[in-house]
Order: structure tokens, then sequence, then C-alpha cells
């Protein structure tokens, strides 16, 4: 007896082991992949929702399939899986990193959307696949009922899910390239792999040697260069890199090319040493706004360009603001004397939180330049809340200057549409502000400063403090700044008349920046423009109206048991659309995305494994149904409370509201799993195979996921603000899992009247 007790204890560690590796090495994964994707296609967000769209789309589809046609397979089985998972891992990577190149696409260019979304539907698809159909397989692991089983293999899988992200996250990418990262990986894998093998000799095909083998070839691409330098020469012909840096804020990379040296941060030009016409045009602008600035800030852009130029003038002080210490170390390196002017005053800080701290009316000029709010991390820098930030740190003249979007002689709509939203954002703040239509659109916003309207007027003033500039010219200035181009901005936000202000929860100028972006790409704008007006409120709430009507009807033609399985859809819209408002809400209050994300959905995955190690406890089928409703409520209520607390709490850069918000996504997380193990329970009376049951929830719950992960950071939150983006998703969650409620509703009455009969025969 001690024997078989032994052997049966051996078996559960051994599948404890096993969903642990599954979780590890998936969100390991799409950790590592997803900061690729990020680099590939220049950091913006609209990456995020294609690459976790294909990544749980296809992972569900493998859980479901998997669950149904691999019926015989055996621990063995899955130990094959697993391994072709981690050979699947690094060629994954290496398709994403050097996609511009499978793709046709300069290295600084902009992908097509469309192409980005089909990209990644079949570059993830085999990896995904694959680690789907661990999952199904790894259900009958357990020994159990076919809802305790799911419901161990779900805590087991989530609780390496976190283990994961925090080694891909937290320990491998600040050390390692992406590149070594994957390998790394790989052989964790593998010598995980080979532990088991050694541990159950008669259930793996793979002897231990095989899989310890397996992990040291995984490694040695993880200890030597050549990756990292081959991947490097693929992607980026004709830009010699010199330099690389994963920093907590973003991937940097310097490049060198003839006798200029530019620097990309996640794929993105931020910066050109020696400065170019931009970098002139944007400081000797602002020095001719306001000649006598003495005390300058800069935010953003690179002291060897833009800051530079700026010393041309009489200011006496320079404080420049860069969020980014290893920005800072890589700039260094240039060979710029200007680290060196006693005037300069350097401060590696974000810039909102400097400006909060900062003595009020202390600067006469606050130059911007951080790039266009293409991404929500650049968004929070044009902001009414940052306009107000800079307003309270300026001198009553002092002037605001920032350069955002491309100047044509003929303003789109969608251009105006971005001009406009910046312009009323600065007009919710400032009582002047005008625009220089040059190369860029030039905001400059002032509480009393009289601005030049002119070009004699702005090249006069210029040339009484610099005599001299090699693009900021007299005759360049008078072509760029004339009345038809003034005129053209006016009719233009004449036509299309409407565009709200940008502020922090509601980014309507990242919103219409990405029309903007779309528009550049023939015969995506249309399907796009399509796609914006089903987003409507009143077509958004025509098909959530239909989607209640066709559960209803589902419920009365007896579907029953079948409608909790829509119900854990909308458990997985709910929960990933949390996460992601969660994630952006720590990007407008810190700057440090990638500092964070890690350990948001680190906290969101523990939260998961705990949820369901609760629901495995046994108890009367009503007690389960009863704890299924008070936990579905739960999640209602806290996860109102957590887009509460997003619109409410204001965005001051506190660390306090972000461990309020990781509270309340722990929690939330918590209720999702238990609602998830409490489902897999009572649909093992209709369902016994552990390995369809486990696939059928998994793949449920994921294409929830999947359109909340594509659907909040692209359509929602851009085009209806966090607030209004709950009022969607809880339309959305009530449309698909009306049949669930329904169902829990029906039967505990038909439980209690049961009870209450028998009670009265007796």
């Amino acid at each position: 007896m001690l024997l078989m007790a032994g052997v049966e204890d051996s078996g559960k560690m051994s599948a404890r082991l096993i969903w642990f590796l599954m979780g590890f090495l998936s969100i390991g994964s799409q950790v590592i992949l997803l900061r690729a994707a990020m680099v590939t296609f220049s950091g913006n967000e609209m990456i995020i929702g294609p690459t976790l769209f294909a990544w749980t789309v296809w992972t569900g589809v493998g859980s479901l399939l998997g669950g149904r046609w691999l019926k015989g397979a055996s621990h063995g089985h899955i130990h094959i899986l697993l391994g072709i998972a981690a050979i699947l891992l690094p060629a994954t990577y290496f398709a994403v990193y050097l996609a511009k190149v499978i793709l046709g696409v300069p290295p600084a260019f902009l992908v097509s959307p469309i192409k980005s979304f089909l990209f990644f539907i079949i570059a993830l698809a085999p990896l995904c696949f694959i680690l789907g159909s661990c999952f199904a397989l790894g259900c009958r692991l357990g020994g159990d009922r076919a809802g305790r089983a799911v419901a161990r293999t779900y805590l087991w899988d989530a609780l390496g899910a976190g283990a994961g992200c925090i080694a891909a996250g937290g320990l491998m990418l600040p050390v390692l390239t992406g590149a070594k990262a994957v390998f790394v990986l790989a052989a964790i894998a593998g010598a995980v792999l080979a532990w088991d093998a050694m541990k159950n000799k008669s259930q793996v095909i793979i002897p231990w040697a095989g899989w310890a083998v397996f992990a040291a070839a995984m490694l040695i691409p993880a200890l030597i260069k050549a990756p990292t330098r081959l991947s490097h020469d693929a992607a980026w012909k004709g830009y010699p890199v010199i330099a690389e840096r994963d920093s907590r804020y973003s991937n940097l990379m310097m490049v060198h090319r003839e006798d200029e040296y530019t620097l990309f941060v996640n794929g993105a030009p931020s910066f050109t040493y020696p400065g170019g016409p931009a970098d002139e045009t944007l400081a000797y602008l602002a020095l001719s706004l306001n000649p006598k600035a003495k005390r300058v800030l800069l935010i953003g852009g690179g002291l060897s360009s833009v800051g530079a130029k700026l010393l041309d003038g009489p200011i006496q002080k320079l404080d420049y603001c860069q969020i980014d210490p290893a920005a800072i170390e890589m700039e260094k390196h240039l060979p710029s004397s200007v680290w060196q002017d006693a005037r300069v005053s350097l401060h590696i800080e974000d810039g909102r939180q400097f400006l909060q701290n900062a003595t009020p009316q202390t600067y006469d000029l606050v130059a911007l330049d951080v790039g266009d709010p293409d991404t929500l991390a650049q968004n929070r820098y044009y902001t009414v809340e940052f306009f107000k930030l800079a307003r309270r740190a300026m001198a009553e003249d002092g002037v605001l200057i920032f350069g955002a979007g491309e100047y044509a002689n003929y303003v789109s709509n969608d251009q105006a549409l971005f001009v406009l939203s910046l312009s009323r954002s600065l007009m919710e703040v400032f009582h002047q502000y005008f625009i220089y239509p040059l190369d860029k659109f030039y905001f400059a916003a002032s509480e009393k400063q009289i601005f030049p309207k002119n070009s004699k007027e702005v090249i006069d003033r210029f040339q009484n403090i610099v005599t001299k500039s090699l693009y900021f010219r007299r005759e360049i200035i008078d072509y760029d700044l004339t009345a038809e181009r003034y005129k053209s901005i006016s009719d233009a936000i004449d036509r299309v008349r409407f565009a709200l202000p940008n502020w922090d929860n509601w980014p309507w100028g990242y919103a219409s920046r990405t029309t903007m972006w779309i528009s550049q790409f023939p015969g995506v704008e249309n399907r796009w423009k399509w796609v914006f007006s089903l987003f409507s409120p009143v077509p958004f709430a025509a098909l959530m109206l239909v989607l209640i009507l066709i559960q209803t009807g589902a419920f009365r033609n007896q579907t029953k048991l079948w409608g909790l399985v829509p119900m854990i859809f909308g458990v997985g819209f709910m929960g990933m659309a949390v996460e992601i408002a969660v994630l952006y809400v720590v990007q407008v209050s810190l700057g440090a995305l990638y500092g964070y994300v890690g350990f948001i959905i680190t906290t969101y995955m523990i939260g998961l494994g705990f949820g369901s190690w609760l629901s495995q406890t046994d108890g009367p089928i009503l007690k389960r149904m009863n704890n299924l409703r008070h936990a579905f409520i739960a999640f209602m209520l806290f996860t109102f409370g957590a887009f509460y607390a997003m619109v409410s709490l204001p965005y001051s850069g506190s660390i306090s509201i972000i461990i309020i918000l990781i509270s309340l996504t722990f929690v939330i997380s918590a209720l999702s799993g238990f609602i998830f193990g409490g489902i897999a329970g009572l649909m093992e009376e209709n369902q016994s195979d552990a390995g369809k049951l486990g696939g059928l929830l998994n793949f449920a719950d994921l294409l929830g996921t999947a359109l909340s992960a594509l659907l909040c950071p692209i359509l929602m939150i851009p085009r209806w603000g966090i607030w209004y983006t709950w009022w969607a998703v809880i339309s959305v969650f009530t449309a698909a899992s009306i049949t669930g409620i329904l169902y829990l509703r029906n039967q505990t009455k038909k439980i209690v009247l049961s009870n209450d009969s028998s009670i009265k025969l007796r």
C-alpha cells in the first residue's frame, strides 16, 4: 500500500510539473515574442491587439481540437509536444523579428495593418496550436473527475504562467537579447522534461538523457553572440547596429551609417546626431517665439540634437528631462561636447512627474520632443492633464512648443481631426495658441505671449538671437509660412468641425493619430472606417441586443447546461478588458509599461490559479451553484470598481494608485478562476472526458480573451474612453452569458423546490 501511495504521489507531482511547465513556456514565450513584435512594428499598441488575438485564438483552437482528436495521448506524448513547442519558439521569434524582411518592408518603414495582422495569424499558429493542445491533454493527467482535473490543470498552468512572465520579463530580457532569451527558455523546458523523465521512466517516450542533450543544445546559442549578430544583420541591413539595450521602458538600438548616428526606440527613430532640419526647426522656432527665454526645459528628444540647438540661443539654464537612463548612456557615446556645457542640468525622470514636482512659474520655454502620439507612452504628453502641468511650471509669458504630425499642402480630414483634437486640448488650458505649418504642425501655446504670425516676424526675431543655421533660413520659412498654408489648415478644421480634446482616460488624439496612420495604406482606410462605424453606440447596442435575443432563445430551446460555455467567453472577455485597462493606466501614470507589465500579468495569472484552487472544494450541487452565483455577482462588482477607480483616481504617478489597481486585478482574476473551475465542476455531469471538457472551456475562455485583446486597445478605449468602454464590455458580457445566468437561476429554483417537497412528504 505504501508503494502504491508513493507511485500515486509521484504521478501527481509529475502531472503538476507538466502543468506548470505548460504555463511557464506559454507565457514566457508570449512576453518575449510580444517584445519582438513591439520592436519590429515600431512600438504601436496596434500590434499588441493582433499579437494577443492570434496567440489566444490559436491556443484556444489547439485546446478544442487537441481534446477531441488526441484521445489516446499519454504522458510521453505531452513530453513530445512540449519539446516541439520548445523548438518552435526560437523559429517563431526569428520569424517575428525578421518580419519586415519577410514582408519586403525597409527597416525604418511602417508595415500595413492588414499585413501585420495576417503575418501574426500565420507566424504564431504552429507554436500556439501545440501549446493549446498540451492544455487539453494535460487535463487527463490528474486522474480525478473531469471537473476537478480541469480546475487543477488551470491552477498549475496559471502558476507556471506567472513564473514564466517573471522569468522572461523580469530576469531574462533585462540582461539578454531576445535572440538569446528564447534559447534559454527552450533550454529550461528541456531541463524540466529531463527531470520529469528521470522520475517517470516508464511513462515517457524519450529518456532523460535525450532531454538533457536537448537542453544543452538549446543553451549553446544563448551563450554566443551569433544569433543576435545574424538577426541584426538581416533585420537592419544597411543600418549597422553598434549598440542595443533593453531597458524597463523600451528597446534601444543605436545605428551608425556614414556620418550619422540614429537612436531607434522600439524600432522607430528617436533622434539623429548631428541634428537635422526637424531639430533645428523645433529649437530655433522655440527661441523665436520667446527671444527673452532664460530658463528652458527640454522633455524627450536628444540633448545632442535639439538640446544643442537650443544652447545656440542666449539661454542661461537648460534642464534636460529624459525618462530612460539607458537612453542617456547610449547618447553619451556620441561625439558631442554638449554634456560639458555648464548651462545643462540632466534629470533622469519622467517628464510628467518632473513638471508635477517643479516650482511653479519657473520656465520661460518648455520644448516637447517625444515623437508623435503614435503610442500610449507618447500620447500621455499630449493630453489636457499634461498641458495643465506644463502651464503650472511656466512663467506668465512662457511658451510651450511641440511638433506633431506631418504637414502637407492638402490637409486631409484625418489630419484635420488630429490637429483639432490637440488644438482643443490646448484651448482647455491656455488662453493663446498658434499652429505653424512647417515640416510638421508646430503648436505653440502661452498665457500672455504674443506669437508672430508671418515669416518675416519669425525670422526677424530669430536672427536677433542666432547668427547662423543650416536649415532654418528666411527663404525656407518664407516658402512655408504662407497665407495659403494657414488657410488650408483653417478650411480643413472647418470641414471636420468636431473633435474631442485629448484626455488621459479618453485618448482621442491617439485614436485620430492611429486613423492617420491607417490612411497611409491604400485599401485599408475604408475597411477601418467601416469597422469604426460598427463601434458607434447605436450599431453596437443593436448588435448586443441581437446576441441577447439569440442567447435567450437558445435557453428556451433547452440549451441549459451548455449555456455556461458562453459565460466562460464573457468572463474571459471582461478579465482581459480589465487587464488591458490597468496596463493603460500604468502606462499613462508612470510611463513605464515595460517595467510593470510582467508584474501585472503575473498577478493576474496567480489570481486565476488561486481562484481555480478555491473552486475545487466539494459540496452539494446547490452549494456549488450558489457559490458560482455569488462569485459571478462579486466579479461584476469588482470589475465595476476597477473601472470606476481608473476614471476617478488622478493619474499622478503615485505608486499607491497602481497598488490599488493591481489589487483589484488580483481579485478579479481570482474570481475569474473560481468561475472557470466552478463551471468545469458543473459540466462534468455532461462531459466525463477531462481532455474534451478542458479543451472546450479553455477555447471559450481564450476566444473571449482574444476578442477583448483585439478590440479594447484598438477600438474601445481610444474611441470611447475607459468609462464608456466598461459599459461596452458589460454589454458584451451580458449578451454572452445570459443563458448561463438563466440556467443557474432556473436550476437553483428547481433544487430548492425539490428539497421543499421532500421535507413536506416526510
